[in-house]
């Protein structure tokens, strides 16, 4: 009988919006005893959820060394299935498949071995080889585990064995009062505002983003919050050098009420992924925050996004930060027809995409094991 849950975690915090928020909370209210090992400041037990730190490290230690390191973290919770996030991690749930005989499941998050062509702090001529030497790797790997989670179909199609899709819906719960219906809190300083999160990189198209407000505060006035963390320091340099960086408000990590407090106060979302392999086939959590939040959205005219969002926003090409621009001032200029934007993609959060439906997936995992 499974008592006890170990969740792992390298690259994320562990308070990380699905990590924590969404599976562990899950899992805890459903009467599992859960523990998290992954990046805090310090040990807590927070919501009846006992976290464990593990320091950050550097890429490189993290591939090499950390997977050895938190085998051993892992092993002394002595737990009765072991949860794991990363990729890096792989080698770890191995370990603990063999030496301690418990069921293993493997999160996946991304498709990492097309991620991998896209790392910007990895050299050029190495991606290839590395692409096609992770992809043997984890797919090998991942016939020995118990289940492999993907977070979009794309992702749980590319595994064999028992696999199943857990969307990265957001929490209704912290969408309670919005998805209720009632007001949003109104933009801010009178200029429209359009709020980004998560990591900023150039494949998910930053630089268009800034570069479109850029023009498009000729014609409106326009503020964009973004809210999050750039994965390079020399990139964000060159973004902030960039004329639209100059409608910028930056914030570092918020907590998640905080992110969701500043949707609140937006004027629309903004998701502009480039046409990579990986992004065409990624559903970001974002998109939902943002329909949860009766925002009208800007994303990219992926088939795949358009089918979900829809007349939710404007879809548009990700590499044309003018068409971006033309998209930010037709909502600007549009209040009403972008309302009813938001209206419509609150109604599809409220009735579909919602974590508590996914929730119950998960619970449907571990009592199987």
């Amino acid at each position: 009988m499974i008592k006890k849950i170990c969740i792992l975690t390298t690259a994320h915090t562990a308070t990380d919006i699905r990590i924590f928020h969404k599976e562990a909370k899950t899992l805890s209210q459903a009467g599992y005893k859960v523990e998290i090992i992954g990046q805090n400041p310090r040990r807590e037990n927070i919501s009846g959820i006992e976290i464990f730190p593990f320091p950050p490290s550097q890429r490189f230690f993290r591939f090499f060394l950390m997977p050895l390191k938190m085998f051993f973290y892992a092993v002394r919770r002595q737990a009765d299935v072991y949860h794991f996030h990363d990729p890096e991690l792989i080698a770890t749930g191995m370990f603990l498949k063999f030496f301690r005989r418990k069921p293993v499941i493997y999160d996946a998050h991304e498709n990492y071995s097309q991620a991998i062509l896209y790392r910007e702090w990895l050299p050029e001529f190495l991606r290839s080889a590395f692409s096609f030497s992770f992809n043997i790797f984890e797919k090998i790997a991942a016939r020995f585990f118990d289940y492999v989670i993907g977070a979009t179909p794309h992702i749980a199609s590319s595994f064999r064995g028992q696999t199943i899709v857990l969307f990265n819906y957001p929490l209704a719960l912290y969408f309670k009062n919005i998805l209720s219906g009632e007001k949003k809190n109104g933009s801010e300083e009178g200029r429209f505002t359009v709020i980004c999160t998560g990591n900023f990189e150039g494949v998910r198209g930053i630089k268009e983003i800034v570069s479109a407000t850029g023009i498009a505060r000729r014609q409106i006035g326009i503020k964009l919050k973004l809210m999050g963390k750039f994965s390079d320091g020399a990139f964000k340099k060159k973004i902030m050098n960039l004329e639209g960086w100059k409608t910028v408000e930056f914030l570092e990590w918020a907590p998640l009420e905080d992110v969701y407090d500043a949707l609140g106060k937006a004027d629309a979302g903004i998701v502009c992924f480039l046409p990579t392999k990986v992004n065409i086939d990624a559903i970001p959590n974002k998109i939902f925050e943002y329909m949860a939040a009766g925002l009208p959205l800007i994303y990219s005219n992926f088939p795949l996004w358009k089918e979900i969002i829809g007349d939710c926003g404007v879809a548009v090409d990700p590499q044309n930060s003018g068409e971006i621009a033309a998209a930010l001032e037709f909502l600007a200029r549009n209040p009403r027809k972008a309302e009813k934007m938001g209206q419509r993609g609150r109604k599809a959060v409220r009735e579909v995409y919602n974590w508590e439906s996914e929730g119950k997936k998960l619970l449907a995992i571990y009592g199987s094991l």
